[in-house]
C-alpha cells in the first residue's frame, strides 16, 4: 500500500483524505469483529445463493409475471443481492443487529471524525452492506466513480468506507484508484490516462474514499471470495440519485426498508434463520 495514503492521526487522515480522495485509517476494527462478521457474512451470502438457486428451480414459467421474475433471478437484481460486473455482489443485510452492530460501531468510530471534517462537519450514515468479489474471477471492473460533483462544488458531499474482512493482496481483487480524480479538471483526457493505484490493507483497515474518484475492483484470482465490508456517509443534503437500486426482496416474507427522512432508501434489512446471522 503507498505509504502517501495511510493517515497515522484523524488529522491527517482527512487531510490525505481531501488531497488525494482516497485515505488507510489502520486497525479501525478489531480482529476478533472481523473474524465472528467475516464468518456472519459468508452465511449470508450461501444464504442468498441458495435462495436464487431454488427460486430459479421452482419458478413457474406460467404464472403472471414469471418473465420478469425469470429476467430479475438471471441478473440477481435484488433488494438484498445485487449481481455487479467484475464478478462482483454487493449483499446488503441487518448491518445494525448482532454481530454486524459492533463492526459498523467500531468502524464509525475510527472514521468519523475524517467523515465530519470532509463533509463540513455533519456525516450521516446513508448504508452499509458486504462487497463480495467472487474467487477466480478473470475481469477487472470497468472504471467508475460512484457519485459526480453536485452543484459544481469541488467539497465532497458522500464518501464510501471499505473495511476488508481479510487482508487486500494483489491476488484477491482489492481497489485500483486514480488517486487525485475527484477534483475537477478542464483536460478529462489527461485524467483517464492516469495510471491507478492498487490499496492492499489488511483486515480491519478502514480504507476512505470520496465518492467522484475514479475507481475499479481489480478480478480476484484466488480460490477464495473476498468480503469487504462497506459503508457510506454523506452531507444531510445530499441525495445519491446514481445508486438506486431494485427494492424487490429476495426474502418477501422477512424484508423491510427503512426509509430516510427524504423518502428515499436509506438501507436494506433482512433476516436470515443461519446460525450467527441475525
Amino acid at each position: 500500500m503507498a505509504a502517501s495514503l495511510i493517515g497515522t492521526t484523524q488529522q491527517a487522515a482527512a487531510s490525505i483524505f481531501l488531497a488525494q480522495g482516497v485515505a488507510v485509517v489502520p486497525g479501525a476494527v478489531k480482529k476478533e469483529t472481523i473474524a465472528i462478521c467475516r464468518d456472519a457474512a459468508v452465511a449470508a451470502l450461501a444464504c442468498s445463493d441458495a435462495a436464487i438457486t431454488n427460486n430459479i428451480r421452482d419458478l413457474d414459467a406460467t404464472a403472471p409475471g414469471a418473465h420478469h421474475q425469470a429476467v430479475r433471478l438471471h441478473r440477481r437484481d435484488f433488494a438484498e443481492y445485487l449481481k455487479r460486473d467484475g464478478g462482483r455482489v454487493d449483499l446488503r443485510f441487518n448491518s445494525d443487529a448482532a454481530p454486524f452492530d459492533a463492526l459498523l460501531r467500531e468502524t464509525t468510530t475510527a472514521v468519523l471524525d475524517v467523515a465530519t471534517e470532509a463533509l463540513g462537519g455533519n456525516a450521516n450514515l446513508l448504508y452499509s452492506g458486504v462487497m463480495v468479489a467472487r474467487a477466480n474471477t478473470g475481469d477487472h471492473q470497468n472504471y467508475h466513480k460512484d457519485g459526480n460533483h453536485e452543484n459544481e462544488s469541488d467539497e465532497p458531499h458522500a464518501l464510501t468506507v471499505f473495511v476488508p474482512l481479510q487482508p487486500l493482496t494483489a491476488a484477491n481483487g482489492p481497489t485500483e484508484f486514480r488517486l487525485g480524480s475527484h477534483r475537477r479538471r478542464a483536460n478529462d483526457a489527461k485524467r483517464l490516462r492516469q495510471d491507478g493505484v492498487a490499496v492492499m490493507c489488511d483486515a480491519g483497515d478502514a480504507l476512505l474514499f470520496d465518492y467522484r474518484v475514479d475507481h475499479r475492483g481489480l478480478a480476484n484470482a484466488s480460490d477464495e471470495d473476498r468480503l469487504v465490508f462497506f459503508l457510506a456517509f454523506a452531507r444531510p443534503s445530499f441525495r445519491d440519485e446514481k445508486n438506486a437500486r431494485s427494492t424487490v426482496p429476495l426474502f418477501p416474507a422477512s424484508h423491510v426498508a427503512l426509509s430516510g427522512d427524504r423518502g428515499e432508501t436509506s438501507c436494506v434489512l433482512f433476516e436470515l434463520t443461519v446460525d450467527g446471522v441475525g
